[in-house]
């Protein structure tokens, strides 16, 4: 049956991807419906191929995992990023002043990252240095200030690109560096997302305006996906190889019960794309767990409040407290997510499962209706959807409502546009008065 299911959602997958390109050129792998059916689906088929002894497949976690799968495949065909919107906003993004004001935020963001992580290293040490490569870098209360970073090296990077200025370039290279001394993968993911948002449409822009110089950015698009992927599992390797070489004397390959010929980062991938699945599997067909009442959903919100009337620490205790799903390979190999699919029932059942999956989908909607539209600078479109689209991407993995620094990097650009919007309004103040002179 898994098979049948498998060689179904190929040909599906196959199919889409190919009429998308006819219709949309390269905007459709830019796009937060069909992304969020690719990702569900390569994931889906890849954990039925069950490459690691590790796993046992069955219809049940199909049969939850396929309505995810429906439910953005209708999506796509009906709400999609329109051609011409795309290039009305590559467009508004290089003949708007919007860098002035986002160049400047995105400095004061870098600043207080590096300050944080400066106070970071001081009280935990400096992870990357540390024998022990297990743990990511520590983060005390006052450091959290580091993972805007990843915001600063954003916006950054989107100046350079307008301007080619090689200041902004360093910036960026700063930025990232920062980001990525905390030993997290995650910002390097949100970095390397945003770059390849714009890249995308502005490599569709130019092939439709310019029709020149498309090769060289064909070029620099892979070379990014490329170095992304090196990052990634360099990173991963840091702690791996560790672990691997003073804990469990064996290879990666071994320790997650794969064979040997399959390269080493064709491995971590894998396993980093479809462990979650298995977890699920697991945790719903055999373990119980008390009904959390959607507190998995509103953490962020109801921890925000709780903190401000000091009440935090008593909240996140009887959130300990509940009885929760369990990853099993967590004792096993280590591999500890789980996907959205364990928090929605651990919220609420079958109900809560339905209300994520909603609640997902109306978000691809909404961020489709964003960058559609031109309410809002081109930088902010573009900086906010790619953010928020983590959200979409990451839901195969963790329950991403729960990531509170997307919500960070949300408010720090709003904050942004308010002050762009503020000087825009100032300026066409002073050009009317002075029309009324003249």
């Amino acid at each position: 049956m898994l098979y049948f299911i498998n060689a179904i959602l190929t040909i599906i997958l196959i199919l889409s991807i190919y009429k998308d390109y006819k219709k949309y050129n390269i905007l459709f792998v830019a796009d937060s419906n069909k992304l969020s059916f690719i990702m569900w689906t390569v994931t889906l088929i890849l954990y039925n191929l069950s490459l690691s002894n590790l796993y046992n497949p069955d219809l049940y976690i199909n049969l939850l995992v396929l309505p995810i799968v429906i439910i953005f495949f209708i999506g796509s065909r009906i709400i999609c990023i329109k051609n011409d919107n795309i290039g009305k906003l590559v467009n508004r993004f290089y003949e708007e002043n919007w860098e002035n004001v986002y160049g400047k935020l995105s400095i004061v963001f870098l600043i207080i990252a590096i300050i944080s992580l400066g106070i970071n290293f001081k009280i935990n040490g400096i992870a990357i240095l540390s024998e022990n490569k297990i743990n990511k870098q520590s983060i005390t209360t006052l450091g959290y200030g580091v993972f805007i970073a990843v915001i600063a090296a954003q916006i950054q990077y989107l100046i350079y690109r307008k301007n080619k200025r090689i200041k902004n370039l360093l910036l960026c290279s700063i930025a990232v560096i920062c980001s990525g001394l905390t030993l997290s993968r995650g910002p390097l993911f949100y970095f390397v997302l945003t770059v390849f948002i714009f890249e995308i449409y502005n490599l569709y822009f130019l092939k439709i305006h310019c029709k020149h110089g498309i090769r060289n950015i064909k070029i620099k698009v892979l070379a990014i996906i490329f170095i992304f992927i090196f990052a990634f599992n360099y990173v991963g390797n840091i702690r791996n190889k560790y672990v691997m070489d003073n804990f469990f004397h064996h290879t990666l390959n071994e320790h997650y019960m794969m064979k040997k010929n399959y390269p080493t980062a064709f491995t971590q991938l894998y396993i980093y794309l479809t462990s979650p699945l298995e977890n699920a599997r697991f945790s719903i067909e055999n373990q119980s767990v008390e009904n959390m009442y959607f507190n998995e959903l509103l953490y962020p919100i109801v921890k925000f409040n709780a903190n401000i009337i000091g009440e935090g620490n008593r909240y996140k205790e009887w959130i300990d407290n509940k009885q929760q799903y369990i990853p099993y390979l967590d004792d096993l190999v280590g591999l500890n997510v789980s996907s959205f699919i364990v928090d929605a029932f651990n919220d609420y059942g079958y109900l809560g499962y339905l209300v994520y999956m909603f609640l997902f989908f109306l978000l691809s909607i909404s961020l489709i209706k964003l960058i559609n539209s031109n309410k809002h600078s081109s930088v902010f479109n573009i900086l906010l959807y790619s953010n928020a689209l983590n959200f979409l991407l990451w839901n195969v993995f963790v329950n991403s409502f729960k990531v509170g620094t997307q919500y960070i990097y949300i408010v720090c650009f709003i904050f942004c546009e308010f002050f762009y919007k503020i000087k825009k309004s100032k300026y066409s103040l002073k050009l009317r008065r002075r029309k009324k002179c003249l």
